[in-house]
This record gives structure tokens, C-alpha cells and sequence, in this order.
């Protein structure tokens, strides 16, 4: 006997609705594939007789049909049918949850063995990934993280904010205001390497690749909390380049006490390393470049500024460098957006 398709009366609602407003026959025969077999309980089969139309042309219809009016139904659409109920998936992907969190699925052969192991049937890949899909599994690029790093250090810096509103509070009776803000140094050169891009199906994109080991360093410092960014182009990295910046730093920002959060680099350690009487230095846990926002500048800035471009000279370097880094510092918002870890953003450090 053919199956009959059920209709509930919100989707036949829109279905007299849309059959009423419709201004093409295409229109009209979507509406009809739902108004005839809710009105009529008749199979596919002899709807398509109706409307002149194949038994797959009319499911078809009705699939496109409700892409266009999924929004306005609840619970529209969904499995019809399943192996494992939603609460079985749930506990058959937890068995992947550890080699997950370790970026050990890759690609999906494994899950998909395991369930038709599971079911004992076999089963389609789409299947494998329409379960993924509904429970809000995603590909995605693994945060890198140095082997010898210490997560439990990590953490522990992390509750540093609370530290430095402790300092805030202290600071703020003799009405010295407290900047909190994180450093680094990016290396920027004439080494061009192909970037992915977007480009029409037939053309594959050229795009200039050199090899020139010259390089120019871009020192910056930001402050998640407000998004203020203060930046210097020099062309070599040492105690001495590092104190500039430092003066640069303190400089404009004159009557405010700053906190400067930096990793454990040579220079940044050196007992040559002149820092400014108001500025206090605060080092990063070993091997923790992930703490650090500045990161996301040098990502923003790359893909942005230096994407696929070959440049004729250093100086070339250093003035798309130089206009990357004034479009930052003009962009709070942005700086902000990019740099607002939650554990650094989570308190007001200079609130009541």
C-alpha cells in the first residue's frame, strides 16, 4: 500500500496562504503538494497524476516548499527515521570526546566503523555526518600548544586579573588610573607564501612567491580591556629596541601606572632593559604563546596586510607594516573584539 504524507494544520495553513498569494504556477504547485495529500490523504503517487508531475517531482516540491517556510514551523523537517534514538547518538559519540579534546579525529572512517559496528548494518557516510552535524560537531584548526607548556601554571595566570584589581583599588585613592596591557614582537619580511583564497570554479589564481631574507620587526602592546593599541616599527629586536618601546609605551600614557604582561624572551629579561617608572613588567608562564592576544594582531595583520603580495623592498615592508598598524590603533573596537580574551575582559579592572 504507498505510503500517505502526514501534514500538520500549521504547515497546511501556509500552504493556503501561499496557494492564495501565489504569482507563479511553480508557486502554485508547491502549495498544492502539501494542500493535496493534507486535504485529499492521498499518496504522492496520485498527486503527481494531479498536478501533471512526477511522484519525485512532487516530493521535491515539497522539500522546497518548506526550505522556504522551515522559520515559520516548529519542529519542521527532522529525522524520520533513525538508528539510534537522539539520546543512544549522544552516548555513542562520548566514547570520542577524549581523542576529540586531543585532536585525534581527523577524518570520520573511524566513527563510522564503530557505529555500523554499533547497529549492524551498513550505512552511508552522509549518515555519519548528519549525526556529527546535529550534535554540534565541527572541523576545526586545534589551538597549538608547546609540549613542554604547563597547563596548570596557565591556569593559575589566569586568575591574575583578580590580582590586579587588588592593585586598581590601590591605585585609585591617589588618583593614578591602572592599564593593563600585553606585549609582543612580530618579524615581518620579504618571504611571500601562497595563501589560500577564493576564486570561481576554471581559474586558479597566480600570485608573486619570493624568497629574500630581509626583515623589519613590528613592536606592539594592547589593552583587551578598551582596545587602546601602541605600536613601533623598528629593525632589529634587543634590550635596547625593547626599551625604546617601553619609553614609546610610557610616554603616552603619562598618568596612568602600567602592568605590562610579556613572555620570557632574552631581551625582555635583560639587566640592560630600561623600564620606565611607571611600568611594571609581568612574564607570561613559559611555552604559553596561546595567553598571549598580541597573537591575533600578527594573524589579523598577515591576512590582511601581507596576503599573497611580494614586496619590492624592505621599505615596501615596512609601509604596509606601518599602514596595518595605524589602522589598528584607529580601530579600538576591533583591537578590542580580537584581543578580549573572556578570563582578561571577565572583571572591570578599574570599576568600583
Amino acid at each position: 500500500m504507498p505510503k500517505k504524507t502526514k501534514v500538520s494544520s500549521e504547515v497546511l495553513e501556509l500552504a493556503m496562504e501561499a496557494a492564495q498569494k501565489a504569482k507563479t504556477a511553480d508557486d502554485l504547485r508547491m502549495a498544492q503538494a502539501i494542500l493535496i495529500p493534507g486535504l485529499l490523504d492521498v499518496p504522492d503517487r496520485v498527486v503527481g497524476q494531479m498536478l501533471g508531475r512526477s511522484r519525485g517531482t512532487v516530493v521535491q516540491l515539497r522539500k522546497k516548499f518548506g526550505a522556504s517556510k522551515r522559520s515559520q514551523v516548529r519542529n519542521w523537517g527532522g529525522r524520520r527515521y533513525g538508528y539510534l534514538t537522539i539520546e543512544q547518538e549522544r552516548d555513542f559519540l562520548s566514547r570520542f570526546f577524549k581523542q576529540a579534546a586531543q585532536g585525534g579525529i581527523v577524518v570520520v572512517s573511524e566513527i563510522h566503523q564503530a557505529f555500523e559496528a554499533l547497529v549492524r548494518h551498513k550505512v552511508a557516510q552522509t549518515t555519519i555526518y548528519r549525526m556529527l552535524d546535529r550534535h554540534n560537531w565541527r572541523t576545526i584548526i586545534p589551538r597549538p600548544r608547546h609540549q613542554e607548556s604547563d597547563t596548570k601554571a596557565q591556569e593559575a595566570f589566569k586568575k591574575l586579573p583578580k590580582t590586579v584589581a587588588k592593585c586598581t583599588r590601590a591605585l585609585r585613592p591617589i588618583g593614578v588610573r591602572l592599564r593593563f596591557m600585553f606585549q609582543d614582537e612580530g618579524r615581518f619580511g620579504r618571504i611571500s607564501t601562497p595563501r589560500r583564497c577564493w576564486a570561481p570554479r576554471g581559474i586558479r589564481p597566480t600570485v608573486p612567491n619570493q624568497i629574500v631574507r630581509e626583515y623589519t620587526y613590528a613592536f606592539v602592546a594592547v589593552s583587551p580591556d578598551d582596545g587602546e593599541m601602541d605600536s613601533l616599527i623598528l629593525p632589529w629586536v634587543n634590550e635596547q629596541a625593547m626599551s625604546m618601546f617601553l619609553l614609546e609605551v610610557s610616554n603616552r600614557h603619562p598618568n596612568e601606572f602600567i602592568l605590562m604582561i610579556m613572555d620570557g624572551a632574552g631581551w625582555h629579561r635583560a639587566k640592560a632593559l630600561s623600564v620606565p617608572e611607571n611600568m611594571a613588567l609581568i612574564f607570561l608562564p613559559p611555552y604559553s604563546p596561546e595567553l598571549n592576544p598580541v597573537e591575533h594582531i600578527w594573524e589579523h595583520i598577515r591576512e590582511k596586510g601581507f596576503h599573497n603580495k611580494a614586496f619590492s623592498s624592505i621599505d615596501a615592508v615596512e609601509d604596509q607594516l606601518m599602514e596595518s598598524l595605524r589602522a589598528l590603533e584607529n580601530d579600538p573596537a576591533s583591537v578590542a573584539s580580537m584581543t578580549g580574551f573572556p578570563w582578561i575582559v571577565s572583571m572591570n579592572l578599574n570599576a568600583g
